[in-house]
């Protein structure tokens, strides 16, 4: 549930990037966004019924005149890999960040202008593939820090008992935090932030 929590995490966090990036290029007065989990699609209208995650409001995301529906991957960090869909590709389960404006005098309707979508499948996918990175990871306590050489030396657990590794870390290496008071939020770190006992 913890890895689960960090992945849908990840996700909003790209939605919510990306919204930002829409407010930059094309601010327009009266837009709704909506981000949250599609419950209900209706292929005819088209609409789809979205919980929102701020309100856990339920509501009708009409699609008639919506000009650009895309599809992210789980970990896209820009639009430039996303691929167009219809509405007939939305399905319960998804994840869906919604730019709309109200839908007349309709309650908790949006007609959407642009419809972003994280299918449940491949969050579902990169769930699985992380749990499976996470069975092959290494944990222990770091007991040295190299900052010039950028190495840092941890004691793992092991059959044998405890042992000593050494890890070598670059550029592309990425770090995260995991705090004592919100172990289920990661927070971006450097090598810096490490310290002897963590």
């Amino acid at each position: 549930m913890r890895k689960y929590c960090i992945l849908l995490l990840a996700a909003l966090s790209l939605m919510a990037a990306i919204g930002e990036a829409q407010d930059a290029a094309a601010p327009a007065k009266g837009l709704i966004n909506v981000i949250g989990t599609v419950t209900a699609v209706d292929t005819a209208a088209p609409t789809i019924t979205v919980k929102e995650d701020k309100t856990g409001t339920e509501r009708i995301i009409q699609l008639a005149n919506t000009r650009t529906l895309i599809k992210v991957s789980p970990g896209a960090k820009d639009l430039k890999s996303g691929t167009r869909i219809t509405a007939d590709d939305l399905q319960p389960g998804d994840r869906v960040d919604v730019r709309g404006t109200p839908a007349g005098d309709t309650p908790n309707s949006i007609a959407a202008r642009a419809v972003i979508l994280m299918s449940a499948r491949d969050l579902q996918s990169a769930r699985q593939a992380q749990a499976a990175a996470w069975l092959h990871s290494t944990s222990g306590v770091v007991n040295s820090i190299d900052p010039s050489a950028e190495k840092l030396t941890i004691t793992t657990r092991t059959p044998e008992g405890p042992k000593p590794l050494i890890v070598e870390t670059s550029k592309e290496t990425q770090f995260t935090r995991y705090s004592p008071q919100t172990p289920a939020v990661p927070v971006p770190s450097s090598f810096s932030d490490i310290q002897p006992g963590d």
